[in-house]
């Protein structure tokens, strides 16, 4: 398997690295990351650079600017939270991760997961660990 390993994704609907290197306290933040605000660009990103990802950071709950946009639009505070629980979550997107890792075999990169949501963090963590564990 070639690798390359020169790009790391983040997954985060409305923050940046360095907010997050903040209330972490990790240095990793201060690299260089490709931001992916959703289910759809994570994919396509994955996708796209497959063999060049190096690390991954995890938010777990997406969808707040959709549902901030629609509310700025009219949409009652009510439904625009109902339509964001449609929203996939970094829980989808870890595991659409993990299921594309074991058809498109290579090595897993450096996951980390920076959700402020404690189950969320919790699951997306015990996926990753499953995988390890199994693979």
């Amino acid at each position: 398997i070639i690798q390359h390993f020169n790009m790391n994704i983040f997954l985060d609907d409305i923050r940046f690295p360095n907010e997050v290197a903040i209330y972490t306290k990790n240095r990793v933040y201060g690299y260089n990351w490709v931001i992916v605000r959703n289910y759809e660009q994570f994919v396509r990103t994955c996708r796209d650079h497959w063999n060049d990802i190096q690390r991954i950071s995890f938010d777990h709950d997406l969808g707040q600017d959709e549902a901030k946009e629609k509310r700025k639009n009219g949409m009652s505070k009510r439904k625009a939270r109902q339509e964001k629980k449609l929203s996939k979550s970094g829980m989808d997107c870890a595991k659409w991760f993990i299921d594309y890792i074991i058809d498109h075999p290579r090595f897993l990169p450096v996951i980390y997961i920076h959700s402020q949501n404690p189950v969320g963090k919790e699951n997306i963590a015990a996926l990753f660990a499953s995988y390890e564990k199994h693979n």
